[in-house]
């Protein structure tokens, strides 16, 4: 028992410094000032970081964007209505979708 606790604990506190560190390098996104830009940045950041976005940039495709912006409408409640959500949908593609 004192082993799986040691262990949990270095487990734990590696876990820790990794996040921290990792934390150093954090990107910030560099948001351009056009209308759909900021009802991105003014929706989503309501509810989380804009830093989120870039954990799914450059591998989600549009229907992955789509999917996204439909999890935090359905199941969050994000307040986008139907023509924001697309509006936002193909800046997200546009701005950090695969490929780009």
């Amino acid at each position: 028992m004192k082993i799986f606790i040691k262990t949990l604990v270095s487990v734990s506190l590696l876990s820790l410094v990794v996040a921290i560190a990792s934390g150093a390098n954090e990107q910030s996104i560099a948001w351009d000032k056009s209308p759909t830009g900021v009802l991105v940045q003014s929706r989503c950041s309501i509810c989380h970081s804009l830093d989120y976005i870039l954990m799914n940039a450059g591998f989600l495709k549009p229907t992955g964007w789509e999917a996204e912006v439909t999890k935090m409408r359905k199941a969050y409640g994000a307040p986008v209505s139907d023509e924001e959500a697309k509006e936002i949908t193909a800046y997200l593609n546009q701005q950090f979708g695969a490929g780009n």
